[in-house]
């Protein structure tokens, strides 16, 4: 692949570090030398609309570095697996070698790809490969000799075959495939000149080379390795490929070595339907032989597994917070964002931010592949953010799972070792030109700073992996602008924590969505399979709906009985974008005496939140609506509602929509709403919902002098209160 011309760019191995720890820096440079300086990130950048724009303040505790060796470093995309010293008896005199195969991309423009890669010391081995065309190819080394055989008509795309190669005595070399669906077989064959089989061991290397190049796209299944030392009388199976073994793992296991493990690189597609997936099961753990394929593509990769560049020690004193290390050239800035966390993670305030769905939009490309204006879900596009045409002229730093493979099987798994441009404070959604993720989500932190609000972070991952335990302490927990990934033991985490008494303040859209795994194995990759339901950019492969590395059935939060509207009052029901965004009508239930403390100072009719960077209003983008039929509490207080007020650019959820019917958009369905909640729980505690990720970008209208900054701080007030909310009478 050619250098760049110009380019800087990293990621921070970890995402998150604590005073003591290292923060280790993988950039990428055109240049020779970089300068690096640590801020601390203080507000996100609103494009230039009406707000204090990106803020942020050199970390004075840190060492700033000049002058920092870099260099180019480039990544080695595609999935491939690799089985090592198989060992042959020494008067073996033939090899036979066969497997399952199915592609699944379109052949031409793609040069040869190659199944099965088999190699010796001394070079001696074979290599099974599909031609541009399609075909069948093997070519056979063997003893300083080498001779190759093709079929004469390609194989069937996207159909399973039983691929074969016979390597027998005297030079004799066949090849076969079978089309297991119509049993047409192909098969030639040739003799290739050479003394004896001569290796007494071989690796294996599926779907590449040996020197990964040439990756195959597709499935494959039960490779298995056959010896004779009789002449071909008769045949000892010495290697038999488990690829369904230990899905939740990046390795597998040999049927005739239960020792001899497999690697498999780059995350390819585990937990795959096999060639004799017949619909009777869609869970691979009730039937594992069903499930005997790994699906691998030429672009797989979560981890860039670049070269260190520069490692330092988070300083003693470091504030919690949001943080970038600053890379600087004579042409070029950059910032690598990541997190300082406390030690002891205790405050009264904690917010929680949402890694999960941080490492889910990795390197989304949607802004790319999707043309909104045509969907009609905008007026007229944005430009391409910069980052975004950065992201665009390298498709080997993998996608999201919110795109598809170059065969158009989706993206199951995502990590954050790769330059993400959606996880960079001054980055913008294309459809509204405002900050999304970590840019939106600055707001909210700025807004504490604001208040001098002492505050901690935790992070998606620290509460995956403790549970409630991760916010004991925490008098208020702020879920951020689009929490939308959740694992089981976040979502239990949470229920302990508002069983508890504690009191909770979700100041955003669409959260709380989609089952989500982190991998044990590597938490820096996170799992997403979405079923067939819920507002999506794919679907799953039939019977391929659990996660590999979880065993959870993946789809909607809502679809296992666990919809937001539980936990948080609101829950997901429309998006859409355009040039202005609505605020909300106050209902007539704001006059409450429940929420005498929330309107202090603040009318409690008429219009609210008609304001917002970017926007234009406060509910917008994606949102949420109360449903007692999902959920949301019947004591629950709506307080004020969007409903009405939307265009047709915003378009009801898929999941609400059993069948197709007209007048599904926003100035004519009523459930397309946003809706803000509250409601009292029963240990004393409370719950505040907004329902929108537009919600936080009317924070800072007028130096936050406006009634959303006005109303969210009454709110987080009362909420620090030790006072405990009384249960309502019926």
């Amino acid at each position: 692949m050619p250098v760049p011309v110009d380019e800087l760019t990293g990621y921070a191995q970890e995402l998150v570090v604590a005073p003591g720890e290292q923060l280790d820096l993988r950039i990428s440079s055109t240049t020779s030398t970089v300068d690096v300086e640590v801020v601390r990130l203080l507000h996100g950048d609103d494009a230039g609309v009406g707000g204090p724009g990106l803020l942020e303040e050199v970390a004075r505790e840190w060492e700033s570095w000049r002058g920092v060796a870099t260099r180019h470093q480039q990544a080695l995309a595609g999935s491939s697996g690799h089985l090592h010293d198989i060992p042959l008896p020494a008067d073996a005199t033939g090899v036979y070698f066969d497997l399952h195969l199915h592609t699944s991309v379109p052949l031409s423009p793609v040069g040869e790809q190659v199944v099965t890669e088999a190699t010796d010391t001394d070079s001696s081995g074979f290599i099974l490969a599909l031609d541009t065309q399609g075909h069948l190819t093997a070519r056979v080394r063997r003893s300083g000799h080498e001779a190759t055989v093709t079929l004469a008509a390609p194989i069937r795309p996207a159909a399973w075959s039983h691929a074969q190669i016979w390597i027998g005595p005297g030079g004799s070399m066949t090849l076969r495939a079978t089309d297991l669906d119509t049993g047409r077989r192909l098969e030639q064959s040739t003799t290739l000149t050479s003394g004896p089989w001569g290796p007494t061991s071989l690796d294996l290397t599926f779907a590449a080379t040996s020197t990964l190049t040439h990756h195959f796209t597709g499935r494959l299944e039960r490779p298995r390795l056959h010896v004779t030392t009789d002449g071909g009388e008769s045949w000892t199976t010495v290697s038999d490929v488990a690829f369904g073994s230990a899905p939740d793992e990046v390795s597998f296991t040999d049927r005739c070595s239960p020792d001899r493990v497999g690697t498999l690189r780059n995350w390819p597609a585990r937990a795959a339907a096999g060639h004799g997936h017949d619909g009777s099961e869609i869970d691979y753990r009730m039937a594992p032989d069903l499930y005997d394929a790994v699906h691998f593509h030429d672009d797989d990769i979560v981890d860039l597994d670049w070269d260190s560049t520069l490692t330092a020690q988070v300083p003693a004193g470091a504030r919690p917070g949001f943080y970038a290390a600053t890379l600087s050239t004579g042409t070029r800035r950059e910032r690598i964002p990541f997190i300082v966390r406390r030690p002891d993670q205790v405050a009264d305030v904690v917010v929680l931010v949402p890694t999960a769905t941080y490492v889910a939009y990795s390197c989304s490309r949607l802004s790319a592949r999707i043309d909104y204006e045509a969907m009609g879900l905008v007026d007229e596009p944005n430009p391409l953010h910069p980052l975004d045409a950065d992201l665009a002229r390298h498709p080997e730093w993998g996608s999201s799972t919110y795109d598809v493979h170059r065969d158009g099987s989706p993206v199951y798994y995502a990590g954050w070792r790769r330059p993400a441009p959606g996880f960079r404070p001054d980055h913008y959604l294309r459809q509204t030109a405002a900050p999304r993720h970590l840019g939106a989500d600055l707001y909210l932190t700025a807004w504490l700073d604001r208040l001098d609000v002492d505050h901690a972070l935790v992070t998606d991952h620290d509460v995956h992996q403790r549970g409630s335990a991760a916010l004991a302490g925490a008098k208020v927990l702020i879920l951020a602008t689009h929490p939308e990934y959740w694992t089981r033991q976040m979502l239990d985490g949470l229920e302990g924590f508002i069983a508890a008494g504690g009191r909770v303040m979700y100041l955003g859209g669409n959260g709380l969505y989609w089952v989500t795994s982190i991998s044990d194995l590597d938490p820096s990759v996170v799992e997403v399979r979405r079923g067939n339901a819920g507002t999506r950019s794919w679907s799953d492969a039939p019977g391929e709906s659990v996660h590999s590395t979880s065993g959870e059935p993946g789809g909607l939060w809502r679809h296992r009985g666990r919809a937001p509207q539980k936990y948080v009052g609101v829950g997901m029901t429309s998006q859409g974008w355009g040039r202005h965004t609505p605020g909300y009508r106050l209902l007539p239930e704001a006059r409450s005496s429940r929420l005498d403390f929330m309107f202090d100072g603040i009318p409690r009719d008429g219009m609210f939140g008609e304001h917002g960077i970017g926007y234009g209003g406060a509910a917008g983008d994606e949102i949420d609506r109360c449903d007692p039929s999902l959920g949301t509490p019947a004591h629950a207080v709506r307080i004020a509602t969007s409903e009405g007020l939307h265009s047709s650019h915003y378009q009801l959820v898929v999941e609400d929509i059993e069948v197709t019917a007209a007048k599904l958009d926003g100035t004519n369905n009523p459930l397309v709403r946003s809706d803000i909640v509250f409601f009292e729980t029963p240990a004393g505690g409370a719950v505040f919902s907004v329902g929108s990720i537009a919600y936080a970008t009317a924070l800072p209208t007028d130096d936050y002098d406006n009634d959303v900054a006005r109303l969210t701080t009454n709110v987080l007030r009362r909420f620090l209160d030790a006072e405990p909310f009384t249960w309502p009478d019926p």
